[in-house]
């Protein structure tokens, strides 16, 4: 008994999936199927999408209205009383309220005399098809209106239904109300491509990767505010009355008349996403109307009816790309660079090359690269900007036909980009070819042109300080490196000073993992300041140039450094070797003695007043350092600080003028300090309150600069004699 049960019920909850399998086949409405369509007048339309409409029929009034949806499912088409383009939103909106239109809740279906309803004979009768158009989908009959009510029927049906007049409006419209206005139906996020084409010449002007560039009749970075604006004015391209729609069924004979056989102008616009492009749009530009130069004949290329619009948005338009031209001149990706060839007049050419995150040198001998350099380089480049395009007419004397300097780089693949190549040809030609010709001082600029474009770019004439002119641009910048934990003497000689710091034993304070302990020997002995020492060290472990000026130099003098500004030498102990290192001349035996290196600091750079050059003794490379070196090199040497006491345990002060001098004493009153006058002297307008403030300023007294270590006081100081003098006594009897 039990299996026969089990068996029933398997039986049942079968019978049950095949019943709602064929249900489904059979498209049985579910119940709230059945509600949705008790409510809905075209209930055929209850699951159509917009797509699924083709052909809207309007029939009555003045003669019958045809819309066609377009093959290509791109907007809708009148087809009578005229072909001319419908307006596609005015199209929808009627589709969809037709596919809403529903019953009034509180009136029922009515019978009677036809008549009564208007729908003997209807007012307007409206047929939709579908996908198959051998017959129509749905009929509707349209009779008058009560109020903001209106009394409809399916066609073939006996029965009237109640629905509101509002969603049933616009069948009264007349055809010409039907026509687009609009003469670009694209969403401008959607635009990709425009092509504007006038005189035989051509611009094309191209979306990739959310960057829009010029693709013809050259390659260049377009403006992107430029191209949207121009995006937003074809968008406002409007027809503003019916009066405006001039011409319809144009022969291809009849165009001359409005100027639209050889269009003045023609634009195009391509626009869609990957999986669903529209069809290309294009707007023919004729010629001006009679007596009204501010208005023009257009006609769209999918059409054969003319229009008249306002010249304003294509008053200045043309194809010249320079008009979209981003003022930033070379489009490129510094990022992505992987190859430099710079081909100077009067030099030998040079190249780069990277390797992962390295670059080096290949010709015309190979070396390491600066890395920051090149960076650098490439970085300024992508920030040179111009808005001065010249033709060769305006530029007579560029020096472009014979370039003083030819820059040419490549790129690697960008991997954001899904249509660039998998693999590199290491024999394609360069991503940017940029030519530069003479400076014209009158206009301060370089006359420039990428390879391909005939316009001269007037670059800023400072562009000049970052070209790679020479074999040292590109060269490695790293002048010294290493561990600086072996100095053991710093010398600094020039303009009449020396000074002469040595290490201690310790270089390193653990705690404070800084060099501490440093002692001046010359000029005087004192304590040397440990952060201009260790700001030194640290400059010498890892001394770049700011730029590399000459291999080496026939007069030093040039640059300053036949007597120099500076010399800087550091000293070091000889390397630890198991065996004994060669012995160098003038070196006594068995005595251990320093070796000096010398940094010699000549003369300011013209262009860069704040740099300086400098050489290092035993090689001949003269580079230029910055500011920064410079500071760490010029630093003061001795202990910052000139005095220091703790002021609670000060129990005397004495102070001297020209004129006059007298003592104060501390006494304790319940805890607080008050100072007193020494003997029977009347000290007038001396305030004592000040003399704690005093000592809180004198107790821990710093300089930045030593202006003099040894030998008379000058007397423009006048510190001999002093303005005064405060001698202050502590309680152990120390001065």
């Amino acid at each position: 008994m039990k299996n026969r049960g089990t068996y029933a019920l398997l039986a049942l909850f079968f019978a049950g999936l095949v019943g709602l399998w064929v249900a489904d086949f059979a498209r049985v409405p579910t119940r709230s199927e059945r509600e949705r369509m008790s409510t809905r007048v075209l209930y055929e339309l209850l699951d159509a999408r917009p797509d699924d409409i083709r052909k809207i029929e309007i029939l009555g009034g003045d003669g019958p209205i045809v819309f066609e949806r377009r093959k290509e499912g791109n907007g809708w088409q009148m087809t009578a009383p005229v072909d001319v383009a419908a307006d596609p939103s005015m199209v929808e909106t009627l589709a969809y309220n037709l596919k809403e239109l529903s019953r009034k809740p509180e009136a029922a279906t009515l019978d009677g005399d036809p008549e009564r309803f208007g729908l003997a004979p209807p007012e307007r009768i409206i047929r939709l098809w579908g996908r198959a158009t051998d017959a129509p989908l749905v009929a509707l009959e349209i009779g008058k209106t009560s109020l903001d009510r209106r009394f409809v029927r399916r066609v073939g049906s006996e029965g009237v239904e109640v629905v509101d007049a509002r969603g049933l409006d616009l069948v009264r419209l007349p055809y010409v109300r039907w026509r687009d206005h609009e003469l670009f139906r694209v969403p401008s996020f959607e635009v990709d491509a425009v092509r504007i084409s006038a005189g035989g010449r051509d611009l094309k002007l191209k979306r990739v990767r959310d960057a829009w560039r010029i693709d013809a009749p050259f390659h260049a970075l377009a403006a992107e505010p430029r191209v949207d604006g121009l995006i937003a004015d074809l968008g406002s391209l409007r027809v503003l009355d019916d009066t405006r729609f001039v011409a319809n069924n144009v022969k291809d004979a009849d165009l001359a008349r409005f100027g639209l056989k050889d269009p003045e102008l023609t634009i195009a616009v391509d626009a869609g996403r990957v999986d669903r492009r529209r069809p290309e749009q294009v707007l023919l530009v004729g010629k001006a109307v009679e007596g009204r130069p501010d208005q023009v004949y257009v006609k769209r290329g999918d059409q054969d009816d003319v229009v008249i619009v306002e010249k304003r948005v294509l008053k200045d338009l043309r194809p010249d790309p320079n008009a979209f031209r981003s003022p930033k001149v070379a489009d490129f990706s510094p990022g992505l660079a992987n190859r430099i060839v710079v081909e100077p007049a009067d030099g030998t050419p040079f190249e780069v090359r990277r390797s992962a995150n390295d670059w080096m040198i290949v010709r015309p001998s190979a070396a390491p690269a600066d890395r920051q350099a090149i960076q650098d380089f490439l970085r300024s480049l992508d920030q040179v900007q111009t808005s001065i395009y010249l033709n060769a007419r305006s530029a007579v004397d560029s020096g472009l036909e014979k370039p003083s300097l030819v820059l040419k780089l490549w790129q690697g693949r960008d991997r954001r980009d899904p249509s660039a190549p998998t693999t590199v040809d290491p024999d394609r030609p360069p991503h940017l070819t940029l030519s530069f010709g003479r400076t014209d001082a009158a206009r301060k600029s370089v006359y420039a042109r990428v390879e391909g474009d005939p316009t001269i770019l007037a670059l800023p004439d400072s562009v000049n300080g970052i070209l790679p002119r020479g074999l040292l641009a590109f060269r490695d910048r790293q002048i010294l490196a290493g561990s600086t934990d072996q100095v053991e003497r710093l010398t600094f000689a020039g303009s009449g000073r020396r000074v002469v710091l040595h290490a201690p034993v310790l270089k390193i304070e653990p705690l404070k993992n800084a060099p501490v302990g440093w002692w001046m020997t010359e000029p005087v002995a004192a304590p040397a300041d440990s952060k201009s020492v260790g700001r030194l060290l640290k400059l010498l472990s890892q001394l770049r140039a700011d730029s590399l000026v000459v291999e080496k130099a026939d007069d030093l003098g040039k640059y300053g450094l036949k007597a120099p500004a500076l010399t800087f030498t550091w000293s070091n102990l000889p390397e630890f070797s198991m065996v004994a290192p060669p012995s160098k001349p003038g070196r006594s035996p068995g005595k251990i003695e320093l070796d000096d290196h010398s940094l010699l600091i000549g003369s300011p750079v013209p262009a860069h007043p704040e740099a300086r050059y400098a050489k290092v003794d035993d090689k001949p490379l003269i580079f230029t350092l910055g500011h920064e070196a410079i500071e760490a090199l010029s630093a003061e040497w001795h202990d910052h600080r000139v005095l220091t006491f703790d002021p609670k345990r000060v129990r005397r002060i004495q102070l001297d003028w020209p004129e006059r001098s007298f003592s104060l004493t501390s006494t304790q009153d319940a805890g607080n300090r008050k100072w007193s006058l020494e003997g029977p002297v009347d000290v007038v307008g001396f305030d004592v309150a000040r003399v704690n403030p005093l000592l809180e300023a004198t107790s821990d007294l710093s300089t930045t600069r030593f202006l003099q270590y040894a030998g008379e006081i000058p007397a423009l100081t006048r510190l001999d004699p002093a303005r005064v003098s405060i001698r202050v006594d502590l309680m152990d009897g120390s001065p």
